[in-house]
């Protein structure tokens, strides 16, 4: 049977990652107790750990934020900050800041 989905890929000392959806974790290298559920959810993630990424593409461009909680369609999908919250469609996005909440509809 042909696999459908490609995640974590690239995974070579990450831990404890746990990806459902095509292209999911698909850069992790080095992260570690992620979780990303979507299509292309926390898609650019290197080194970044402890991160939730639910909905397409939320987290997307993270590649190294740490502690970020992104649910919903493109929530946080340009950032690259730590410790940050986006709930909604888009929230957060294009956001370098650490440490901040976007909650709420668009």
């Amino acid at each position: 049977m042909k696999p459908q989905a490609t995640q974590t890929v690239s995974n070579t000392t990450g831990l404890s990652n746990t990806a459902i959806g095509f292209d999911a974790l698909l850069s992790n290298t080095q992260g570690s107790g992620n979780t990303a559920i979507g299509v292309e959810a926390l898609d650019r993630n290197l080194d970044g750990s402890s991160n939730t990424a639910t909905g397409r593409g939320a987290l997307y461009m993270s590649e190294h934020g740490n502690e970020n909680t992104a649910v919903g369609f493109a929530a946080l999908s340009s950032t690259s900050g730590s410790g940050n919250i986006g709930l909604g469609i888009s929230k957060g996005d294009a956001q370098s800041e650490n440490n901040r909440s976007k909650p709420g509809p668009t």
